[in-house]
């Protein structure tokens, strides 16, 4: 499966940004109503490869505990999805989403966050910077950015018809975000079905960093209602972002 971006021609991805190819998840949670106050926990520990990290949680996220059943269960689905490419390291969805899946019911749809590693560099200590990463990271997408917040309505609506018309169950990769210092910013939506037998758009923001010299993947999902909903996202995980790098200073 090979996904263009909306926004330019057709470019070489680099290998971090292809793993939007491994993102199929989301399609069972991604709408329930983001109303709980902040969740009284604000992060959670972690391995990344042999190294402990700690991991920042959104306000109103709360963790999927692997020593829960129903939570455990959720995270070896999506374990298998992204085997041979990708390790799950951590994922928190709405409180709201996660007390009904331990209840035994459906989730609705939420915004949900995964941590992700690649298998191929688990383990491995880069001896760059954040920002000399990102640059890497980027710098195949140079043609392929976009900014949310400056999408034409004009643009915005051939795209958002583009992807109505989408198949099921199929993704389109959108590009690259606007250059940040902490981590290379992509976007792309997937069209899911939801229980009501209605298709629904889904998107996700995902960004490649280094926590502890090590890359690490944050990626963020929710319903998409147009590029706001992208724009939000990218804030979003930006903030994740800058609260993983505190969590986890350099030595």
């Amino acid at each position: 499966m090979r996904f263009l971006p909306l926004f330019s021609s057709p470019k070489k991805k680099t290998s971090v940004l292809r793993l939007l190819l491994s993102l199929t998840l989301f399609g069972v949670m991604a709408l329930l109503p983001w109303r709980l106050q902040a969740a009284p926990v604000t992060q959670f520990e972690g391995r990344l490869g042999t190294k402990p990290v700690k991991f920042a949680l959104s306000p109103g996220q709360c963790r999927a505990d692997p020593s829960n059943a129903s939570d455990k269960a959720l995270m070896q689905h999506i374990s298998k999805s992204i085997a041979g490419s990708y390790h799950l390291l951590g994922l928190t969805m709405t409180c709201d989403a996660l007390q009904n899946i331990r209840k035994g019911r459906f989730p609705g749809f939420s915004r949900s966050v995964q941590y992700q590693s690649a298998v191929s560099t688990k383990d491995v200590d880069l001896p760059v910077t954040t920002q000399q990463f990102a640059n890497w990271a980027c710098q195949d997408e140079a043609k392929n950015v976009f900014d949310p917040n400056k999408v034409s309505k004009a643009v915005a609506a051939k795209v958002d018809a583009g992807l109505e018309a989408m198949p099921v169950n199929t993704n389109q990769y959108l590009g690259a975000l606007p250059k940040r210092l902490d981590g290379c910013y992509a976007s792309f939506v997937r069209k899911i079905m939801g229980p009501d037998g209605k298709p629904r758009l889904l998107a996700t923001v995902f960004a490649s960093t280094l926590v502890k010299k090590r890359p690490l993947v944050v990626q963020m999902s929710d319903i998409y209602e147009g590029m706001p909903t992208v724009a939000a996202l990218s804030k979003d995980v930006s903030n994740l972002l800058v609260k993983l790098h505190k969590l986890n200073p350099v030595n």
